[in-house]
């Protein structure tokens, strides 16, 4: 399976250097990392034995916290979270200030995390929520994102540069199960991940951006489908807003 080092390396490029008003697009919004663009769910997948999510976000020492704790809940209703056991008691960064992600099983067949936050200026404050799914067969995905100006001749992160995405399941064999995966893109605010609007129609692999994606990121779902890949999913922000 892919890992997301480089999503979360320009993640933090990202809030770095456009903590003031983007360069020549003072139109556009500041992006800050705070709690509501913490958490990333990139997939659900079935390897080495067991069914796992993979949840990543940015260390505590880049977010100036002292650690975080793992919250989980089936629901999704802000007052049913509980501390997340992991097998071998509460997940939590603890002193691993450099921790950036995790592994977990969730226990029911799809259900919501999210991380409490202690210290630093967002102190008992709670991250966005991600909503997760299980993988009910054992299978593996991998992914790519590739935005290069050989797509449509305009360079990102300009309107108009163009996004292929390609993603590849392949079983515990190592055979490529085909036609297991839908597609969805999804124009995402940057300072706050729970909010996604659904681009209308946009179901392949490819999307190439338009003005309405000024100040956004870019995101698509991959989901597995109900007979080839039942609770699979995988999915993938662009680590940069549309200009």
């Amino acid at each position: 399976m892919k890992k997301v080092w480089l999503f979360l390396l320009g993640m933090v490029v990202l809030v770095t250097a456009m903590g003031c008003e983007l360069t020549g697009s003072s139109d556009l919004p500041e992006v800050e990392l705070n709690p509501k663009n913490l958490l990333y769910y990139e997939e659900s997948d079935y390897t080495y034995g067991s069914s796992e999510v993979f949840l990543w976000f940015a260390t505590p020492e880049e977010f100036g916290a002292t650690g975080y704790t793992v919250q989980y809940s089936q629901t999704g209703a802000d007052d049913t979270f509980v501390n997340f056991d992991g097998g071998s008691g509460i997940l939590e960064t603890g002193t691993q200030t450099d921790a950036s992600g995790y592994g977990v099983t969730i226990p029911d067949d799809e259900g919501w995390f999210r991380l409490a936050i202690t210290g630093g200026e967002f102190d008992g404050e709670v991250s966005n929520k991600v909503f997760a799914t299980k993988c009910t067969i054992v299978a593996d995905i991998s992914w790519s994102l590739d935005y290069s100006m050989a797509n449509t001749g305009i360079m990102f992160p300009n309107v108009g540069c163009g996004l292929v995405a390609t993603f590849t399941v392949v079983d515990s064999e190592d055979t490529q199960i085909d036609d297991c995966l839908t597609y969805q893109w999804y124009r995402v605010d940057p300072n706050n991940w729970e909010q996604e609007e659904l681009i209308v129609g946009e179901t392949t692999e490819s999307y190439t951006t338009t003005s309405q994606d000024r100040g956004k990121q870019i995101l698509i779902k991959a989901t597995g489908t109900p007979t080839g890949f039942p609770g699979g999913f995988c999915q993938v922000y662009t680590d940069w807003v549309v200009e």
